[in-house]
């Protein structure tokens, strides 16, 4: 059920009252006799706009210009402080991480990663900076994204840890949610295989990722990220471009998800692509998942071009989406794990080591954007169980 910013509905309070349904509505919210003693009257009103008004769009809306008019720069959203950078991109600003727990997680994929070599897989982690990396934000906002991010990675090189540093890509984002353009996570597929083939262990053909073989459907003003999402479209300026990446080569993949017993094959739109969510609802559908098909347990796409390609494992989050679709071509196998811990998924989280084992993957392969994603409830954060 949505919820409404609380300001929105002041905003729009006199409107509201005389909106068909919406009086009744009200009434029944503020009644003393049903008001039960486990609620306030805002839960009330806040619980019959989610349940009687269909307005919620033009709402946000609504809020968002009243914002933007009044030049507010932040805007708490449900525990979420969203932030205006000075070039206009929402972000979420992040808190320091203190040495010693960036130490523990450090530790633990020195761990992972001696764990795949001893099984004689080649290991990569390969790490996206976050959007907040390259962004200026007003002075009376602490951001620590930048800096987590770079003692993190120096702790990871003490460690000899294999890295790779997708600042080089110089990646962009959208300007409305957190996640990096469909182009540039394409490009991080590119950079990873040309890592790779400097090992024996993967077979790269660059023809396969060579952009000039790929047609690009640009849909304008077609992506309201979670950001935007949370505080309207005014705020953030306008919604975002979507672009699909198809290639004009033959493809045949097979993708399966174990847990769940699904299966799709056909071509690379087919299998690696999930169009459906490719449509302009601004508010209700997130066309960033048109690739890979969004967050999953396990997912397994079978590449039968390559047969004699690599087998890959990769550890995500959800920037991988825009990456393994492309990655899925250069490799015979590309296995998708997610330890996150979304009540949504389907299945236990995944013993990695186990799952090394029955798989024997050329290559293992860890992708997470940042390091503030690896709080010590989340499952990323268990690498060995």
């Amino acid at each position: 059920m949505k919820r409404f910013n609380w300001n929105a509905l002041v905003l729009v309070f006199a409107l509201a009252l005389l909106t068909t349904g919406w009086s009744e509505a009200l009434g029944d919210a503020l009644r003393y006799d049903q008001l039960s003693p486990f609620e306030t009257y805002r839960d009330r009103v806040d619980k019959a706009a989610a349940e009687k008004l269909a307005n919620h769009d033009q709402l946000m809306d609504l809020y968002a210009v009243e914002q933007r008019a009044m030049g507010v720069r932040v805007v708490v959203k449900d525990d979420t402080t969203v932030v205006r950078a000075d070039s206009g991109s929402l972000i979420v600003p992040s808190p320091a991480i203190p040495d010693e727990e960036l130490r523990e997680i450090a530790g633990r994929v020195s761990g992972f990663q001696q764990a795949a070599e001893d099984r004689g897989a080649v290991f990569l982690y390969a790490a996206a900076p976050t959007k907040n990396n390259g962004e200026t934000v007003p002075k009376n906002i602490v951001d620590a994204s930048k800096s987590n991010f770079e003692r993190f990675l120096k702790l990871l090189g003490e460690k000899n840890v294999p890295v790779l540093d997708l600042t080089s890509i110089h990646p962009q984002y959208f300007r409305t949610d957190h996640h990096w353009l469909p182009a540039s996570g394409f490009d991080a597929a590119r950079a990873i295989c040309e890592r790779l083939s400097e090992s024996n262990a993967f077979d790269y053909d660059a023809s396969l990722l060579d952009r000039s073989k790929w047609n690009a459907f640009d849909y304008p003003e077609f992506f309201l990220g979670s950001y935007g999402k949370k505080v309207g479209v005014a705020f953030g300026g306008r919604p975002d471009d979507f672009t699909l990446l198809t290639p004009q080569f033959d493809t045949s993949l097979t993708e399966t998800q174990p847990v769940k017993g699904l299966t799709r094959e056909g071509t690379f739109e087919q299998a690696a692509l999930y169009t459906e969510y490719l449509k302009k609802d601004l508010y209700n559908v997130n066309p960033y998942v048109v690739y890979g098909g969004g967050d999953f347990r396990l997912q397994v796409l079978t590449n039968h071009l390559r047969p004699g390609g690599p087998k890959v494992m990769i550890v995500r989050d959800s920037f991988a989406c825009a990456v393994t679709p492309f990655l899925a071509l250069e490799c015979s196998e590309l296995h998708v794990c997610d330890l996150r811990d979304f009540t949504f998924f389907v299945g236990d989280r995944l013993d990695l080591l186990q799952y090394m084992d029955e798989v024997e993957p050329d290559v293992v392969l860890v992708l997470y954007a940042g390091v503030n994603g690896f709080e010590k409830a989340n499952g990323m954060y268990n690498f060995l169980g």
